[in-house]
């Protein structure tokens, strides 16, 4: 994948490193957390040329204990603990490392969960304090917000998108 991009693109400024299924311990251990690895070590040489960003999409129920998946949470929270790693070791490079810790977005696996998006919005709509679930836009804008030069000066930081949910909620 990587090579692809330098092929098309020339260089690579930005990774964002999201993935997350709910699957057996060894499928989620490996899509959760140890493809998160090896993808910003195929990205690091790249990032290191253009003193780029990765994003690195965690889970806020690394926090809370909560999805009903124990698989889920242990693994988002290796993703967690893999962001504050490698901001650590790729920060002499330039390269910034940061996280995205979402809360209930809007997605197929909530869909499946809970069997339509009216259902699913019904069911949170009074449990979170903004009184409506994530989009998957909301979290797009703060990855964009990581990615660009207004973050120049984090690294190592895992910003919580759940709107007021873990703090007020």
């Amino acid at each position: 994948m990587i090579a692809q991009i330098i092929e098309l693109y020339g260089r690579l400024e930005i990774l964002v490193n999201n993935a997350g299924i709910v699957a057996d311990w060894d499928k989620s251990y490996a899509v959760n957390t140890k493809a998160m690895y090896y993808c910003c070590e195929a990205a690091r040489p790249y990032l290191e040329k253009t003193k780029g960003r990765i994003v690195i999409l965690t889970s806020a129920s690394v926090f809370s204990g909560g999805t009903g998946y124990p698989q889920y949470n242990v693994t988002k929270a290796g993703c967690y603990a893999l962001t504050l790693f490698l901001a650590r070791n790729y920060a002499k490079s330039g390269i910034r490392v940061n996280g995205v810790a979402p809360a209930v977005i809007m997605s197929k696996m909530l869909v499946t969960r809970f069997g339509s998006e009216e259902a699913v919005r019904e069911h949170y709509k009074n449990i979170m304090p903004m009184g409506r679930i994530g989009y998957p836009e909301d979290i797009a804008n703060i990855v964009l917000f990581l990615s660009c030069e207004l973050a120049d000066y984090m690294t190592g930081e895992v910003l919580i998108g759940d709107g007021g949910r873990m703090h007020i909620g």
